[in-house]
This record gives structure tokens, C-alpha cells and sequence, in this order.
């Protein structure tokens, strides 16, 4: 968490009247934009540089001999204290011909969650502790550990801690961060470390440069519990038998830790081994997997809301889905367009129609029966409307689309595969 304390608009160690080129550097108290101009240089190329390192580039007119770019920075990966910005401007021949500095500097402030080593800016090799500490008591939590934006751990028991062997990572600069989910199903950010590995013979593929720049580091695409970052379970400092799944609800940015069926695919590829599944009271052991089938009658325990991956990939809902008298329900929308399909509304009908995986589907709000190729089904529950959504049963969908849809024990998620045709 970096809060921007100040600016310094005077030059810090400046080289321009080496060149003669100009370049003057600006930027509104707070703002994360950049604004640099110059004269009497006919560059081809701008570059900044934070730290010593190369972040960003910009192309400019070499015809005209004086111009203007800007750069957006993302104050939040900015180390604390000062930080140093270099402008540089170079001909088309790669000829440097004039440069400037300036900072920003930042002032951290340790927020409820942060990591404790290592520390930013650091040099690693080998296996390295990613430890977490707490700025106020934490219970029932997990924090998962995140490597470039990748999920790598998770861990619900202290030491909260995470082993990351550098030695598969590429040398060159990485993010790391933790995630915290509180027993309210809050969830809590480290600020996220830059650090540089740098194994003796280890490959060099260093990020996008472009990576400091607008939006932030890169993210995973789509909204972050709309995406699927799978990890090896198990790691150190995680007791995979006395997790309990986190519950995203609302529009927590909580990334959930993966489902079990792509984890094993990745064990196979790996070599590790999954840890047990954990035992949800109320239902009963399934073979290996974990897995429960999602059928008509299948009552699950009232985990309040859950996440869906369908095919793989999580599902973002403005709507969470969630169990209610033992009943999994889902909004109806989502389901039937990731399956790529098409839903229709008449508003003064209250009528829903569908068609979807070679289905037509009918449903008429209040109404416990549905219809599907015009045959009638009967529902667990009588649909409704939750802020402006059309609330489904789960165990409908299978009906619905040519899918599976199970529980996933292990870590509370319900995965829906489609059947091939």
C-alpha cells in the first residue's frame, strides 16, 4: 500500500547540459501521469526509466526537433522513499542525446496485511521464504500467495508462509503479493514486492517493460474472480486437511485457489502429489475426486454464496450464486451465454426464454416448472427475480445444458464441464 507523500520537480543529477538537447519534466501534485517535453533534439525514441531500469518507451517524429509524450506510472509499485525517474531521448542511430532526472517519492504505510520478507528491491536465489505478517489479529483467514500474478499457495495456519524455489523462474525482475480472505469473507491486499532473480546459469526473460505503466501491473484478463489460476496444492506451511473453502461473495476481488480437477492435471504434469480432500459435514465421501454431484434433490451444507468454473475458467457474476435451505441457485443469464448461448426477456410477461446447446428453453418467474424443447420440468424451487436477475436452481442447468455440474469438496467450488458431443 504506497500513499504519494510529494514531488520533486527540481532535477536530482542532471546531465542535459552535456547534449544539446532540453527535456523538462512534468507532473500535477498526486497525479500519476508524467508529461515530458524537449527542444533541440530531433529523437526518434523516448525512454523512462525508474530505478535504473528500463520500464517504458515512446516513439516520436524525428522531423521535428522539439515535442511532447506522456508516461502514466503506477504509484502503487513505486518503491517507499524516493524514487528515481531518468528521461532519455535518442536519435534514429541509437545515438543518446540528452537525459534528465527527477523523483517521486512515496511513503509506505503498512496496512493489515503485508509481507514481511523479502523486502522490495531485493536479489534472490534459490528457495526464498515468502513470510506475511499481520498488522491486527487475523482468525479463521487464508492468505494465498501470488507469483507475477500467478497463484502459487494458500495457506490458513500460522507461520503463514510460502517457499518459492527461484531456481524455474526466470532471471530477471517478478511481483510478489499475498491475498488475505477474513473469516467475514473480506478481502485484504499486500502491496506488491519487486524483487530480481538472479540464479547462477538460470535462463534471463525479463517482463514487459511496459508492465509499470496505466492500468498497473499486468492482470489477468477479464474481471480477477473471473479468471482461474491454478497452483499445486500443498505447498509449505499449508495443512491442506484443515481448509475450509473461501467464500467470495458480493464483488469480492478474492481469486479463488483453483478446483481439483485442473490441479490434478497439473500433478500429472508435475509429479506432486494432491493433499485429501477435506470433509464437508452433511455429505458424503465421493471416490478420489471429492466431487458431488449436482442433481434434483442433492442438498449441500449452507456454504452461503460459492464460485462456478465452467469448462475451466471462473464465472463473474453481479449475483452470486449460493445455497439457501440446503438448494444450490444460480443466476440463469451467465450459465446459458458461457455456454454460448442467447436469453430473451419479456418484462411485462415476466417470461424468460433461452436457446442454448441445442435446448429451447421457457421460464416463467414464480412458476416451479420450466420448459425444455417444450417438455415440462418440474424445479426444486419456483424462480425469482434477485436484482434484476432470474434466479435459477443449479441442479436446472444440467437439464438445461448438455453439462455436469459438481460440489468440489476440496475447495468449495462447483465445476460445471460440458459433455462433448
Amino acid at each position: 500500500m504506497c500513499v504519494v507523500a510529494g514531488f520533486a520537480i527540481t532535477a536530482v543529477a542532471s546531465q542535459a547540459f552535456i547534449f544539446d538537447g532540453q527535456i523538462s519534466i512534468d507532473r500535477a501534485l498526486n497525479s500519476p501521469t508524467l508529461t515530458v517535453r524537449y527542444v533541440n533534439a530531433n529523437a526518434t525514441l523516448v525512454e523512462l526509466r525508474i530505478n535504473g531500469e528500463s520500464v517504458a518507451t515512446r516513439t516520436v517524429s524525428a522531423a521535428r526537433s522539439s515535442g511532447e509524450t506522456t508516461f502514466t506510472l503506477n504509484l502503487a509499485s513505486l518503491s517507499g522513499g524516493d524514487n528515481r525517474i531518468e528521461i532519455r531521448l535518442y536519435d534514429k542511430s541509437g545515438k543518446l542525446l540528452a537525459t534528465e532526472t527527477t523523483k517521486v517519492t512515496t511513503e509506505a504505510s503498512q496496512g493489515p496485511v503485508f509481507l514481511t520478507n523479502p523486502k522490495m528491491g531485493a536479489t534472490l536465489r534459490g528457495n526464498v521464504e515468502i513470510k506475511v505478517g499481520f498488522g491486527r489479529d487475523m482468525k479463521n483467514s487464508y492468505v494465498s500467495f501470488f507469483i507475477d500474478n500467478q497463484f502459487k499457495s494458500i495457506s490458513n495456519v500460522p507461520p503463514f508462509e510460502f517457499t518459492w524455489d527461484t531456481t524455474v523462474a526466470p532471471n530477471g525482475w517478478h511481483e510478489v503479493e499475498a491475498w488475505l480472505v477474513d473469516d467475514t469473507s473480506a478481502t485484504l491486499k499486500t502491496r506488491k514486492i519487486r524483487v530480481f532473480v538472479e540464479n547462477p546459469g538460470g535462463s534471463t526473460d525479463r517482463p514487459n517493460p511496459d508492465r509499470l505503466l496505466g492500468g498497473g501491473l499486468a492482470a489477468p484478463s477479464g474481471p480477477a474472480a473471473n479468471r482461474l489460476h491454478v497452483g499445486v496444492a500443498g505447498a509449505a506451511g499449508t495443512k491442506p486437511a484443515l481448509l475450509r473453502a473461501p467464500i467470495p461473495t458480493g464483488l469480492k476481488e478474492m481469486i479463488p485457489t483453483g478446483n481439483r480437477l485442473a490441479n490434478q492435471a497439473l500433478a500429472l504434469q508435475t509429479g506432486h502429489k494432491l493433499p485429501p480432500a477435506t470433509v464437508v459435514s452433511g455429505i458424503p465421501a465421493a471416490a478420489e475426486t471429492g466431487l458431488v454431484s449436482i442433481t434434483r434433490g442433492r442438498r449441500l451444507p449452507n456454504i452461503g454464496a460459492f464460485a462456478i468454473v465452467y469448462d475451466a475458467h471462473f464465472v463473474n457474476f453481479d449475483v452470486q450464486p449460493r445455497v439457501t435451505d440446503g438448494i444450490p441457485l444460480t443466476p440463469f443469464r451467465y450459465l446459458i451465454e458461457k455456454a454460448g448461448g442467447k436469453v430473451g426477456w419479456a418484462h411485462k410477461l415476466k417470461n424468460v426464454s433461452a436457446y442454448a446447446d441445442g435446448h429451447d428453453i421457457f421460464l416463467h418467474i414464480g412458476d416451479s416448472f420450466a420448459q425444455i424443447n417444450k417438455q415440462r420440468i418440474e424445479l426444486e424451487r419456483a424462480t425469482f427475480i434477485d436484482s434484476g436477475r432470474t434466479i435459477v436452481p443449479l441442479s436446472f442447468m444440467r437439464d438445461a445444458l448438455n453439462v455436469n455440474i459438481d460440489y468440489d469438496r476440496a475447495s468449495g467450488h462447483v465445476l460445471i464441464t460440458s459433455i462433448k458431443k
